[in-house]
This record gives structure tokens, sequence and C-alpha cells, in this order.
């Protein structure tokens, strides 16, 4: 009887533990393909602190991300674009109220394969290569090489960010559209007269530094000298000419231990993990904006 006794006395205790183990918060995150390492980072990083704090974190690109805050199917969506009026209306109507929390900043990096050895591109170079007006690299002083776009599907913010800032138009008709940032940093790897964008965090290896698999093109516009995505000053300063927030969404602002990870996000040591991860921190304007989201978004529960 004894021995029984000891036995279930020990299983209790057995139990009592694993349930006081148990992560009693879960969260659900998804979104922006060029996000999605970094959060997943900074996630780990967050779940040491807090133990019963767990944090699923999945790509599937901005829209996607987005799509699922306005089904109500997650408590965040990584975007690497800003919500559209479209998605707006629609998120009213279900009555999510989106509001945007601007996480790290990023430069988008137009990648080609080495062995191109091509150093540099205009601006303007990248956007007729892009929509398909230049299809030869021996157009801009290259080798006689045909050139292949290599880029994301309608899902991607990265997409849309350079739709809207640099081609104003349509990409080539002939270009590939792949899922993921991986997909095309591989087919560029493999292609001599590919070309692609990805977020530049995505080329670092894991001693921090670029990974040296595909060239990662410096950038100019007319009469400046041509800037790296990597230099941290000239991306800072804006002199790196494809620049851009990184956003998470929430409906309202986020409460309870969503918002202690939205804090520790924000902090100085989380702010640091961006930056050894290739990304850079945010700005003092960053910071203004997310007042005014924290702000407008109280207000309006009241």
């Amino acid at each position: 009887m004894k021995n029984i006794i000891g036995i279930l006395t020990i299983s209790l205790l057995l139990a009592a533990c694993r349930k006081s183990s148990e992560k009693t918060d879960n969260y659900i995150i998804k979104g922006s393909d060029s996000e999605l390492e970094l959060i997943r980072i900074l996630a780990t990083k967050f779940e040491e602190e807090h133990p019963k704090t767990s944090l699923s974190i999945s790509g599937g690109g901005s829209a996607y991300g987005l799509q699922e805050l306005i089904k109500g199917t997650v408590d965040a969506a990584n975007s690497s674009r800003i919500i559209t009026q479209e998605e707006l209306a629609l998120a009213q109507e279900k009555g999510i109220n989106p509001v945007p929390i601007i996480v790290a900043t990023d430069a988008v990096a137009i990648i080609t394969n080495p062995k191109l050895k091509m150093d540099s591109l205009s601006v303007f170079q990248v956007r007729d290569i892009l929509s398909g007006t230049i299809t030869n690299w021996n157009e801009i002083g290259g080798p006689d090489q045909r050139i292949t776009v290599y880029g994301r599907d309608h899902s991607s913010g990265t997409r849309e960010f350079l739709k809207k800032t640099v081609l104003k138009s349509n990409f080539a008709t002939n270009s590939k559209e792949l899922k993921t940032s991986k997909e095309v940093i591989e087919s560029v790897k493999k292609d001599i007269g590919g070309i692609g964008y990805v977020s530049v965090g995505t080329l670092m290896g894991e001693n921090h530094k670029p990974n040296g698999e595909v060239w990662a093109t410096y950038l100019y516009l007319e009469d400046n000298r041509a800037v790296s995505p990597y230099e941290f000053k000239s991306v800072e300063s804006g002199d790196y000419p494809l620049k851009r927030p990184l956003f998470q969404y929430f409906n309202g602002w986020p409460t309870g231990d969503l918002l202690k990870y939205v804090e520790f996000e924000l902090s100085e040591k989380g702010q640091a993990i961006i930056r050894e991860n290739g990304y850079f921190p945010i700005t003092h304007f960053h910071e203004q904006l997310n007042e005014m989201s924290k702000k407008e978004a109280l207000e309006k529960k009241q």
C-alpha cells in the first residue's frame, strides 16, 4: 500500500510540474516572407525569457498575413508594405481594426549571379530590367547574356514595394514568379543571367555576415555614388534608394503578453538582434509613427 501511495504521489508531482511548465498563452503570427526568419529569431529569444508564452510564426506573404488578420485567424500579420485601402475597407466591414507597428527597417537588395560581374546598377536600369525593357546584359555594358527576372508572386509585399516605387508599371511578362525569397536566391545562384529581389536580411549567413551565394548589387541614382544595401549608415540616411519599414499589424493595440512581445522587439535588446541579423533598427520618425498608431488605436477603443 505504501508503495502504491508513493507511486501516486510521484505521478501527481510530475503531472503538476508538467502543467506548470506548459505554455499558457499561444499567439499566431503570419505573413511577410521578408520578415519570416527575423521574427522567428525574435520570437525564440522572447520565449526564452517568457517560457509560458508560445509564438507560432509562419510566412505566406504580406497579403496573406493581412488577409488572415482580417479573417480573425491570427493575432498579428507581418507585412513589408502598408495595408491597402481595399484591405482596410474589408477589415472595417469585418469589425477588425488593423493597427500598424513598425518593428524594423529593411533594405531591398537587387541580386545577381556573382559570375555575371556586374557590380552596380542605376535605379533606372533596375526599372528597365524588371519591366522587360532591357532584356540582355550587353545593353548596359555587361556580357552577351539573356536576362531572366526572378521575382515573387502577388502575395509579396516586396513585389508591391518595387512595383510602386521603382517600376510604376508591371513586371516583365516573362518574369518567373516564386513563392519565397529562398527560391529567388536559389534561382539566381543557378542562372548567370538571372536577377532578383529580396530583403537584404535573407542574404545573411549564420555568422551574421553576407553568405556570398549571390551578389547584392550596388545601386545609384544618376550622378550619385553607388551604395551597397549592407552599408548601415547609407541605409539609415536614405542614401541607399530601396529602404522601407517593416510592419506588424494587430487588431487594435496589442495587450498582455502580445504587447510584451512587441515591447521586446522595440527594446534596445530587440533592436540589437534585428541589426545583427542583417536588418536595421527603426528610426526616430518610425517611433513617432508608432506612438501615433497607439494613440489612435486607444482612442478608437474608448
